[in-house]
């Protein structure tokens, strides 16, 4: 389901006249953009255009319960004929006769705008690839694809030649984009939006979305906007931490527009860490010198309300401890260690 949020009409213009343009002329895109670059939001936002020589449809390759090549084109298939028509064919013929059927009832491009393809395993991806590619040399310069990725299309897929020279990587939102949704978030909740405020947050976020809304979120829970604090506060921590878990390389930063970001280096510091070794540093940190319950310790770890529910068992957490226990206070350039305070929780405290 596409997202229902009202956009100004100059939301990311740049990127999308650009898109337009080149789907116009029956060229495909690939719109790459890192963990939480805000590629859904701005393909969502851009299937709800309307436009006389094209015709959009969004594909949400999250929905897949099971990611593999069968299971897109089955979900693009239904995402073309509607969900109100859902088909159980998977033959790759019902695919083919829907597109034809549109091409000639609507006589416009049709564009499937598919988001995370890279959803899928590598050999999936060169499966699906084949098969999207031989729908597109069918109808070619009347089908057309927009590809959102968090990483650029293998060159060994057939479908990557349909991107040369059409390849679009997603960087930060401008000032106006940016002051829109800082307004939006802290309109929402309450929260007075000065200007000196929103400059700050885009500032320290760079306009990077995700990264703006963990922002956001940190200022609304009562963190003040330094940069000291900022690094410490856990909604921070937390989102830097799900970033860098994609490993980003140091070109693909520069793509992105985050080269040098400040907020990466003290990542160095605990680069050996596991996640969940990095997020309970991160919760312990935040209550430095304090006892941290087990419970609070074990919802920041293990977010997921599913599993938090079901429970964690205290040898689980027990073990956590042990092994973030044996990687910082063995370092001889670390200075901190984990004390247990038997019956509550943990904290941590200078050697």
């Amino acid at each position: 389901m596409i997202r229902s949020i009202n956009y100004p009409n100059t939301y990311r213009k740049t990127e999308i006249d650009k898109i337009i343009s080149a789907v116009e002329a029956g060229e495909s895109i690939s719109l790459v953009g890192l963990s939480g670059a805000g590629k859904s939001n701005l393909l969502g936002f851009l299937s709800t255009q309307q436009n006389p020589h094209i015709k959009f449809v969004y594909i949400d390759g999250n929905r897949l319960q099971v990611s593999n090549s069968q299971n897109l084109l089955q979900l693009i298939l239904n995402s073309i004929i509607g969900e109100n028509n859902i088909s159980h064919q998977t033959e790759f013929s019902s695919l083919e006769n829907e597109i034809g059927k549109i091409l000639v009832e609507q006589g416009k491009i049709l564009c499937l705008i598919i988001d995370r393809f890279d959803i899928l395993n590598d050999d999936d991806i060169k499966l699906c690839g084949a098969n999207l590619r031989a729908l597109r040399d069918q109808f070619k310069y009347q089908l057309t694809y927009i590809f959102g990725t968090r990483k650029p299309i293998p060159i060994d897929n057939e479908i990557s030649e349909l991107f040369f020279g059409n390849t679009i990587w997603l960087e930060p939102l401008n000032y106006e984009d940016a002051s829109w949704s800082i307004k939006h978030y802290l309109n929402r909740n309450k929260i007075n939006c000065e200007v000196n405020v929103i400059q700050q947050i885009y500032d320290l976020s760079r306009g990077y979305p995700s990264f703006m809304r963990a922002i956001c979120e940190a200022y609304a829970a009562g963190c003040s906007l330094q940069p000291n604090t900022l690094q410490k506060n856990p909604i921070f921590e937390r989102r830097i931490t799900e970033f860098l878990r994609d490993d980003p390389t140091p070109e693909m930063l520069k793509h992105s527009g985050l080269e040098s970001y400040p907020f990466f280096n003290h990542e160095n510091e605990t680069k050996d860490l596991t996640e969940k070794e990095y997020l309970l540093l991160s919760c312990l940190k935040h209550e430095f010198g304090k006892i941290v319950e087990k419970d609070k310790i074990i919802k920041f770890v293990w977010p997921e309300d599913k599993v938090f529910q079901e429970g964690i068992r205290d040898d689980s957490l027990a073990q956590l401890i042990r092994r973030l226990r044996r990687k910082i206070e063995n370092d001889p350039g670390n200075s901190l260690k984990i004390l247990t305070i038997t019956g509550r929780g943990y904290k941590i405290t200078q050697k």
